[in-house]
């Protein structure tokens, strides 16, 4: 790809050249489909984001009916074979009578890529001093200040992380995508 190559046959190194690449983004297809991937990538990650540090607060902080199925399905997005994860996806959005497209693909990723971001913040959140939020809400925090102002911060590496990962995991899935 970084090789400048004159001639037909180039069995030795020519120079260092980003033509190719250059080349790359003067065809319109191969254009529009990285922005659609990069589009997917980050509405997907945004939501997985959001939804994954919502859950791995739940399950890191409160104990509740259901959690152990909670754990369960996280767990098994994460073990699940990529194939069963979008035939079972395209089962569901058959089953609702949805047509495949760009949000299926889209609501595909973030189905994908939550159970990693939960088990991240999870992680986090398991190590956190409960004692530091309630002294916040003991000084006069509300639970969303306290949230803003101490939680977040404190998680906010393993949110950060959990994304990344997800943002990753998004751009370079092909099968999920394949079958929504």
């Amino acid at each position: 790809g970084f090789n400048d190559t004159k001639g037909r046959l180039n069995l030795t190194w020519q120079g260092f050249t980003f033509k190719w690449y250059a080349q790359l983004f003067s065809v319109p297809d191969l254009t529009t489909a990285l922005v659609n991937s990069l589009t997917i990538a980050l509405i997907a990650t945004l939501g997985s984001a959001v939804l994954g540090t919502l859950i791995g607060l739940a399950l890191g902080r409160y104990r509740f009916r259901g959690q152990g199925t909670l754990n369960l399905v996280q767990f098994a997005a994460i073990s699940a074979p990529e194939t069963v994860m979008g035939a079972s996806l395209l089962s569901f959005f058959v089953q609702l009578n949805v047509g495949r497209g760009y949000w299926t693909i889209v609501v595909a990723h973030i189905m994908f890529s939550l159970s990693f971001v939960a088990v991240t913040v999870r992680s986090r959140v398991l190590t956190l001093d409960p004692a530091i939020d309630e002294a916040a809400r003991d000084l006069g925090a509300g639970g969303w200040t306290a949230f803003r102002l101490v939680t977040l911060p404190m998680i906010f590496p393993a949110v950060l992380a959990g994304s990344l990962l997800a943002f990753a995991l998004s751009i370079d899935d092909f099968i999920i995508t394949s079958f929504n």
